[in-house]
């Protein structure tokens, strides 16, 4: 559990056919799990800010759980792909309507931002560096067997966002690919059926004015009654133009 160790006693039936059933577990959020969603919840929010070996320490601070930083990324990493594949079913989504809305007024933004990643390069001297330390310290490794995982081809990767949100942002929603500008249109389409855009009074973009998010709004979302640049790169044009004139 995310408050440390928890004691439970449950009780497991077994059926010859059926095999093994503990209702318990599905209580307490662990079947076929071993870790509680407090635990799932408390690792994902480390892991999205810091590398995996600073988050397992101040797991172990903060909560008192000791998990390995290889044992934290693996979690992290499931639950970001069962996170997608949820998505990808439909099963979720935003928990607000326009009518919930300011003035049912909904906005949408969309960019790209660079991710950090980890190059095969710095895995290579993660590893290296760990073996080092096991062998100084006369320990066996815990790595799985077979041929470790390659790290990415470059330090940064693009990933492309679209969020929808009303004007006081008391209702947001966002989703992101790592897909190109065509993958992040059809995401973007599907989510604003979710949102219910067309339902909205008043819907609009606000982005920086570059050409592909430009592209995929005129193609996806043609129903916005406004493009709006964003104060940000207006300025940016006016003090370019001042410069000129």
């Amino acid at each position: 559990m995310s408050n440390g160790v928890l004691a439970v006693q449950r009780t497991i039936y077994w059926h010859r056919e059926q095999g093994t059933a503990a209702p318990v577990d599905g209580w307490l959020g662990i079947a076929g799990e071993r870790y509680s969603p407090g635990v799932r919840e408390m690792t994902c929010r480390l892991g999205i800010d810091q590398a995996f070996i600073p988050a397992r320490e101040n797991l172990l601070r903060l909560a008192q759980l000791s998990i390995s930083h290889t044992a934290l990324a693996e979690l992290v990493q499931r639950e970001g792909r069962r996170a997608a594949g949820a998505m990808e079913r439909g099963a979720y989504g935003p928990n607000w309507t326009p009518a919930d809305c300011t003035d049912q007024t909904v906005a949408t933004g969309a960019d790209g931002v660079m991710v950090p990643l980890v190059t095969d390069e710095q895995k290579c001297k993660r590893r290296a560096t760990e073996a080092e330390k096991r062998r100084k310290e006369a320990r066996r490794s815990t790595a799985r067997p077979g041929r470790p995982k390659s790290g990415s081809d470059g330090p940064y990767k693009e990933f492309k966002i679209v969020s929808f949100y009303d004007p006081d942002k008391a209702h947001k929603y966002a989703v992101g690919t790592s897909g190109d500008a065509a993958a992040l249109g059809r995401r973007m389409r599907r989510e604003a059926r979710k949102v219910q855009l067309d339902q909205a009074e008043h819907k609009y973009s606000v982005t920086d004015g570059a050409e592909w998010i430009a592209r995929q709004y005129d193609q996806q979302l043609p129903m916005l009654d406004e493009k709006i640049l964003d104060y940000y790169h207006l300025r940016d044009h006016v003090i370019a133009t001042s410069y000129v004139l």
